[in-house]
């Protein structure tokens, strides 16, 4: 992808930071729906992922979908997380809300906060 930054300032703490950075780095060229997650483990390790889009959206990576990928990639496994921060705007096209929360509730994280992008 090409590099982005769509301007959202980062507030908050360090997660919701970097939640806020990823969705910066959306690449939604058609859904205009910028979103990033953050993901924190246990010993304080963050990782992110951005929201990708195709053209034809599929495939698209949602922000979930990258975090994990990079947290497995550096050995770690779902039970290591213990919050999560989805960064995205509130009247985007595309939210990714519900299918974030319920997919990291199905793998053992219930504490998980949203962000409103402005």
């Amino acid at each position: 992808m090409d590099e982005q930054d769509h301007g959202y300032a980062l507030t908050g703490d360090a997660l919701s930071q970097a939640a806020i950075a990823a969705a910066n780095r959306s690449h939604m060229p058609y859904s205009k729906s910028p979103s990033g997650v953050a993901l924190e483990c246990k010993d304080g390790r963050i990782f992110s992922g951005s929201y990708a889009e195709n053209a034809a959206f599929n495939p698209t990576l949602p922000p979930l979908q990258g975090a994990l990928i990079l947290l497995n990639l550096k050995g770690y496994d779902y039970p290591d997380i213990q919050r999560a921060v989805l960064a995205e705007k509130a009247d985007a096209p595309l939210i990714q809300w519900d299918a974030t929360s319920a997919t990291l509730k199905a793998l053992g994280c219930h504490n998980i906060d949203r962000v409103l992008l402005a």
